[in-house]
């Protein structure tokens, strides 16, 4: 059975030379109401599975889609053995990191950014917050 249906109707009203199209998502086991009143005809000119279901149209300039990979994490924090956190950055690429320091309640969150060069790593002071979060990277302006 059908999960999903695209259905086109063409609607005709007499003395209006232009016909209306519309397109409907029909799920399965379900009715749909459509907005068509008065006199004139109604037709179904086409009728195909959604996309993602078995035999949805295949898209003919990409037949073949690949999921899209995350983009890669250069930033990481990593506890030094005195108990404070580095960021560090694998990539060869600098990055400017967004952390945010918050106290025990999670509350107060204070944010600072820090440039990091590539593929060093540079120490967070945690200036008395019980919480460190990377919020975010990005290139280096």
């Amino acid at each position: 059975m059908f999960k999903c249906r695209i259905v086109n109707i063409i609607r005709k009203r007499p003395g209006n030379a232009v016909p209306v199209s519309r397109s409907f998502n029909v799920q399965s086991n379900s009715q749909i109401t459509v907005p068509f009143r008065g006199p004139g005809r109604s037709r179904i000119t086409s009728e195909r599975a959604c996309k993602g279901d078995p035999g949805a149209p295949i898209n003919l300039a990409d037949p073949n889609p690949r999921k899209k990979k995350a983009p890669e994490k250069c930033i990481g924090m990593q506890q030094t053995s005195s108990g404070g956190i580095t960021l560090v950055n694998k990539c060869k690429a600098c990055k400017v990191a967004l952390i945010e320091r918050q106290n025990r309640t999670g509350g107060n969150g204070k944010r600072h950014a820090y440039k990091v060069a590539p593929q060093s790593a540079i120490e967070v002071l945690s200036k008395g917050a019980a919480q460190i979060a990377l919020l975010a990277e990005v290139d280096c302006p």
